[in-house]
Order: structure tokens, then sequence, then C-alpha cells
């Protein structure tokens, strides 16, 4: 019985899995037809608003071009100028507003900025010196962004709306070249308002699209209500904003939209920058696309359906051999006198038996193989690990052993033997980034150089040895006298040098040397006598402000000390 009740259950597993590879294969075919499908909504729809938005770019642009031609022409006509008659003048640019009703008001002024002529004689006689449009066109055609009304504001019929103007001017010159006025317009933002109604109206209700016209600065010139007037900085206008056009997918104040941008011709535009704008929610793009999707779930439900039908109905048939002759062998294993059906009618089996053996062998042979290199490559590996980390440990003693035998002749190179302080090069070293810090910090520092009185005697006296004595002493009373952050320094012989930093006031020098001269006046103790000995001081003070290098600084201080030995020693002179 255990012979038979394997055999049901290989063949219900058999049939299972069948299914279950079915059910699995369709379900990934749905997935990834969904994801490219998906992808491919997405492009269309977003390839869609990014048209429309370079639609709504050439329609601003061509109707800013026209504006342009509309006043340059009219700019060049005999009839305006500001020496003619007012009434033809006024009838002609009526005659204009007539036929373009954008045109909220035309005028000619003066080269003094007085309206001569204007359509209806609205601010005729005013003067309109102040206003951007005349100022800029003195010279070439202008063109004035988007503004509220400030002259017109009170002359102009009433209207829900506030009026929003754009300027376009353009200055008239005589038939001697030379300027006799400007001819200004201001073109009603309701031109604007009226292209986009017309390119959108058949879409905009029924597909949820906003076109949106925004200033470099991020305002919302036109848009729906509620942005109007609003600053934005959603990736779409940063993106425009940098005179790229694409579409993208993002988070407005008001929800998740697909946005088409991009960005006016500045030169078609003449100066004009804005960017364009189409959005669209992004529930309402894709909204073709979730139809789709979920027709495409229901037919591959019902395919899968067929297909595991079919594929249980296979494994049925692929795995009867085997129950058929696992009973006759159960049989057998019973004592029953059962035929056992011959092998030829099953070659297949019998093959993949075979095939299976051998592929059990096979692996077995490779894993212990596999079992004994690996153990090799550890056994390999962890020497290798240690003799690097021996080598590592090595290496690293000796670069730190380099590393101090390298602070050691550094500190040799610029320490003076005798004294122990500061030598020559470190003072020159040093000395530049002082007058660094002075600049930038903005503070006063100074250099003081210093020279013992009367030191060749002590040499020709007393030996070297006492000099040398005398010298470590006058270090050491130099050293006392100032800060831990000042730097004292022996250059050669009798000659020490301080450079003072982060003064206060210029006297903070004097104090110090001062303090210096007073420990002077104790006698300098040698092993079988004692002197006294004095020191002459220059000081040379350096300020943040002040354009002189290093070697003018020391020298100053220098010439300073052999001022102060002229003048008999034991003193302080300053630079």
């Amino acid at each position: 019985m255990g012979l038979l009740s394997s055999k049901l259950r290989m063949s219900s597993w058999i049939r299972l899995g069948a299914i279950t590879a079915v059910l699995l294969t369709t379900l990934i075919l749905l997935g990834v037809i969904d994801h490219f499908a998906q992808r491919y909504a997405r492009k269309e729809a977003a390839e869609r608003l990014e048209q429309m938005a370079w639609e709504m770019r050439e329609s601003l642009d061509r109707g800013i071009r026209e504006r342009f031609v509309d006043i340059s022409m009219l700019s060049t006509l005999p009839i305006i100028r500001p020496n003619g008659d007012p009434a033809n003048i006024r009838k002609v640019l009526e005659t204009l507003q007539d036929h373009l009703p954008y045109y909220a008001w035309i005028g000619l002024a003066d080269t003094k900025g007085k309206v001569f002529a204007a359509t209806h004689g609205v601010l005729e006689g005013k003067d309109v010196s102040g206003r951007p449009w005349f100022q800029n066109a003195q010279e070439y055609a202008y063109a004035g962004d988007y503004h509220p009304a400030v002259l017109l504001a009170k002359e102009l019929p009433y209207q829900a709306e506030p009026w929003r103007f754009i300027d376009v001017a353009a200055p008239v010159f005589g038939a001697d070249g030379k300027l006799h006025g400007v001819l200004g317009a201001h073109l009603s933002w309701r031109w604007a308002k009226d292209l986009a109604q017309r390119l959108f109206m058949p879409v905009q209700e029924t597909y949820r699209m906003d076109v949106l016209i925004v200033r470099n600065d991020g305002t919302v010139l036109l848009g729906p209500k509620g942005l109007e007037e609003q600053k934005l900085d959603t990736f779409s206008v940063k993106r425009a904003r940098a005179g790229q056009s694409g579409a993208v997918e993002e988070i407005w104040p008001d929800g998740r939209y697909v946005t088409g941008y991009t960005q006016t011709n500045p030169q078609n535009n003449y100066g004009l920058n804005w960017m364009i704008l189409v959005r669209q929610p992004a529930d309402v793009a894709m909204e073709a696309f979730d139809t789709l999707e979920l027709k495409m779930l229901g037919v591959g439900i019902v395919i899968a359906l067929i297909l595991a039908t079919l594929g249980a109905g296979l494994a049925r048939q692929l795995s009867q051999p085997l129950a058929v002759l696992g009973s006759a062998a159960e049989r057998r294993a019973n004592g029953e006198d059962a035929e056992i059906p011959a092998i030829d009618d099953y070659r297949e089996i019998a093959a993949l038996s075979q095939t299976l053996s051998a592929m059990v062998t096979a692996e077995q042979q490779q894993r212990t193989a596999l079992q004994n290199l690996n153990a090799t490559l550890e056994n390999q590996v962890e020497n290798r690990t240690a003799e690097l980390r021996l080598a590592a440990d090595q290496l690293q003693t000796a670069l730190l052993e380099q590393h101090a035998a390298k602070e050691e002749l550094q500190r040799i190179v610029l320490l003076d033997v005798l004294t122990g302080l500061p030598n020559r090069r470190a003072f020159h070293d040093e000395l530049p980034r002082a007058m660094a810090r002075a600049r930038r910090q903005q503070q006063t520092m100074a250099v003081l150089f210093l020279d013992l009185d009367g030191f060749k005697g002590v040499n020709d006296t007393y030996g070297h040895e006492a000099g040398d004595a005398v010298l470590r002493e006058f270090a050491a009373r130099i050293s006392s006298s100032v800060r831990t952050t000042d730097m004292v320094a022996r250059l050669a012989g009798d000659e020490f040098t301080v450079i003072l930093e982060q003064l206060v006031a210029d006297d903070d020098a004097t104090r110090i040397a001062q303090k210096l001269l007073t420990l002077m006046q104790a006698p300098f103790a040698l092993s079988n006598a004692s002197v006294h000995l004095s020191s002459s001081i220059g000081i040379a003070l350096f300020h943040s402000v002040d354009a002189v290098t290093p070697d003018q600084l020391v020298h100053a201080a220098d010439q300073a000390m052999y001022a102060a030995k002229r003048a008999g020693k034991n003193q302080i002179q300053h630079a």
C-alpha cells in the first residue's frame, strides 16, 4: 500500500505542478504586458501634453510677433508724427484698435513723454516719460512684460477682472533720422486668455486640461483660479526655466498631474521669457489605460483557466504510465501474480530514470571536488591573509618610523641648535602666514627686531662659551616677555625677532618691548663673572590694509633697530 500511496501522491503533485506552472506563466506574461503597456500609455500622455505646450508657445510667439509688426509698421507712416494733426493720428490709431480690439490703448508721445494723440483721446496731454515702454523704445522696438494697469486703470471701461497689459512700443523717426516720438500700445492680457481658450476649448472640459503661462520668476500669469498671481516652484517650472521641454508626473498644490512644459523663445518673443505648462490630472491622463488594464485582466483570467484545464489533462495523460507501472510493481511486491508491462513500452521513462541517476552521481562527484577545492582555497587565503597582515604591520611600522624621522629632520631644520628657538628659515616661513591671518581677521600685528648691545665684548673678554650662555639667557628673557602664541626666532648671532599677533592697539607692541628692556636690567650670570647688557629694539607694525611684503616688513623693523643703536642703544624705535 505504501508504494501505491506514493504513486498516487506523485500523480497528484504532477497535475498540481502543471496547473501552477501554467497559472504562474500566464500571470508573469500579464504583468510584463501590463508594465510595458503602462509605460507606453504614460509616454503617450506625456507627449500629448508636451505637444500642446508647444502649440501654445508657437501661438504666443506668433501673436507677439504680429503685434510688433503692427506697431513697427504704424510707426513708419508719415502721418504718425507729433507735429501732425492729432485728430488724423487718432483716427489711424482707432482704426487699428477696431481691427484688433485686444489693443486696450494706443498712443503717440513726443520726445518729452507727453501724449500727443491716443485712441479715444485717453491720456492725451498726460506725461508718460516715466513709463518703461517710453524709456525703452527710444532706439528700438520694445516689449514690456505682463503688468497691472497704472495710468489707465481709471480711464478704461470697467470689467470684472482687473486690467492687465503687455506693452508694445516702437520709436518714431523723422526723415532726418532723429527721434520724433514713441508709439506705444497696451495689449490686453485678455488676448492670451482667449488664445488659450481657443486652443484648448475642445479638450479642456472633457479631458480636464489646464494651460498655464508662468513668468521666469515662477509667477503664474495665466492659469486656473487660485493659482494666478501665485508663485510655483514645481519640477516642470525648474526644467522649463532651464530652457528644456518635456513632460513629467508631479505633485501640484491641488493634486497629482501629468505636466507638459516648454519655454517661449526670447528672440521670437522680443525678450518676453515665459514658460508654458499644460497639465492634466494623472488619473484622467491614465483613464484609457486603466480601462484597458481591466479588460486585459479579465481576458488573462479566462486564458489562464483554459490553459490550466488543458495542463491538468496533459499532466494526467503523462503520469498515467507511471501509475500503471507503480500499481503492477506493488502487486508483485504483495505476492500477486501480476505481469509488469514490458520496458520497451516505456523507453522514455527508462531513459529519464537513467539520465537522472547519472546526473545525481555527477553532482555528488562535483560537490565532493568543490568541497576539497574550497578547503584548499580557505587554507591558502588564511595563509595569504596572515602574510599580508604581517607585511601590513611591517609597512605601518616603517611608515611610522619614517614619519618620526621626517618630523625630527623638520624640527632640526627649523630650530636653532644653540637656543632651541625657531631659526631664520622657520621665521621666514611663518611671517607670510601671520600676515595673511592679520588680513583675514582684520587685525594688527608687529615684528620686533632685537640686538644685544655690547655682545661682541662678551665674546672677546670671556670667550665664546660665555657668549653662548648669554644668548641662551637672552632667548629665555625674550620668550618670557611674550605670549605662547607669539613666535620668537633667532636669525643669526645676537639678532632675534618676535612676531606679535592679534594686537588690540598699536601701543601693545611698545609695551611688550618696554617689558623686555626692563628684564634686560638684570645682569647676565656667567661661570666666573656677571655682565650688564642692554638691547636695541626696532618695531614695524602691520595693519590688515597695508600693502607690504614680508621682506619689506622685516627690513623696516631691522632699520628701526639700527636707528635705536644710533640714538644711543638700550631703547625702542618704530619704523
